[in-house]
């Protein structure tokens, strides 16, 4: 029986930034949908005003992206922190991990409140998750993601509140054979980790 799901959605997906620096092999995004800043990028009185209406709903989870890379957007770290004033409970994010490379912005987005990182990754070797993730790189992801997760524990002991880390994996003939390996590489770095159909 079907049953009514409410007036509300207890959910809301926007996409800060439609480009990505990526080509993975899975994604249905064509040539066409990467567009050049800034007409990428969602702007401020687009965003605040699908935030405030949110949060007027009394929606429970808003999520920066859809297809595109969020740390792209040269406003995102005010974006997070304006969704968190506002009473969003759970903000949320997809990256590929790519501009994680200075404690700056590593810092920053801890800092602004988000509750939740999910990285994506195809692979754990390089030979797999750079065939899958074209124009990545496994040595760099994964000193990007265990720095982020240094930082935060860095800040959890200071008292500050830090996000929870997921690893997001798109399971695939291309990869399958590693998905053993998932959580040992990555225990102790990631809180959560989710393997997604193609």
């Amino acid at each position: 029986m079907l049953k009514w799901p409410g007036a509300v959605p207890l959910a809301v997906d926007i996409e800060a930034d439609s480009a990505c620096n990526f080509r993975c092999t899975m994604c249905q995004k064509t040539d066409s949908w990467w567009k050049k800043e800034p007409e990428n990028q969602m702007s401020l009185e687009t965003f605040t005003c699908v935030v405030d209406e949110s949060a007027k709903l009394g929606v429970y989870s808003m999520k920066l992206n859809w297809r595109g890379e969020p740390t792209l957007h040269k406003n995102l770290v005010n974006m997070i922190r304006y969704m968190k004033e506002k009473g969003i409970h759970e903000v949320q994010m997809n990256t590929n991990g790519s501009k994680f490379t200075s404690d700056e912005f590593i810092d920053d987005i801890i800092l602004s409140g988000l509750d939740r990182i999910i990285f994506s990754c195809d692979g754990v070797s390089a030979e797999t998750y750079n065939t899958i993730r074209k124009g990545g790189d496994w040595d760099k992801f994964y000193s990007n993601v265990k720095r982020f997760r240094e930082r935060c524990s860095y800040f959890k002991m200071e008292g500050h509140k830090v996000p929870l880390v997921r690893i997001n994996t798109s399971v695939q003939e291309a990869n399958k054979h590693e998905l053993p390996m998932f959580e040992k590489i990555f225990k102790g770095i990631a809180d959560e980790i989710r393997y997604n159909t193609v």
